[in-house]
């Protein structure tokens, strides 16, 4: 892949959000939506997100983007599909910091705190001088 302004790149990546999984109680696993358009959640490995889970369907939910906004669709799961603690009916858009539950495993919509401006003059400053 070329990029022909690495800073450009940096703003997308962080303006687009990530859906964040929690694992032992820490929010750790990431999944950034920058390079997607629907993002698939359920127990079949050919899924985006994998839940090991007995209760999560095989195609258990999707996140799509639609007009440049995130939301998330339950696929006819037996156990449902929630967002902070509702049960997902139809098209539900996200919101940044919703909380997703899918079986047993929790889920965040994370849009950036991050001001992209601060993250590339860190990067100017550093020995480095380069982002990429």
């Amino acid at each position: 892949m070329v990029i022909q302004n690495p800073h450009d790149f940096l703003d997308t990546v962080l303006q687009e959000g990530f859906i964040v999984g929690e694992t032992d109680g820490a929010w750790c696993d990431v999944f950034p939506l920058f390079a997607a358009t629907k993002l698939t959640v359920g127990r079949e490995g050919h899924n985006d997100v994998v839940i090991s889970d007995v209760r999560c369907s095989r195609e258990h939910c999707v996140f799509r983007k639609l007009n440049d906004h995130w939301y998330v669709d339950d696929l006819g799961s037996s156990n449902d599909t929630f967002v902070n603690g509702n049960r997902v009916e139809r098209t539900q858009k996200l919101r940044p910091d919703d909380r997703i539950t899918v079986a047993s495993q929790k889920l965040m919509y994370a849009a950036t705190v991050v001001d992209p401006q601060e993250i590339i003059a860190d990067f100017a400053t550093s020995s480095a001088g380069s982002i990429f």
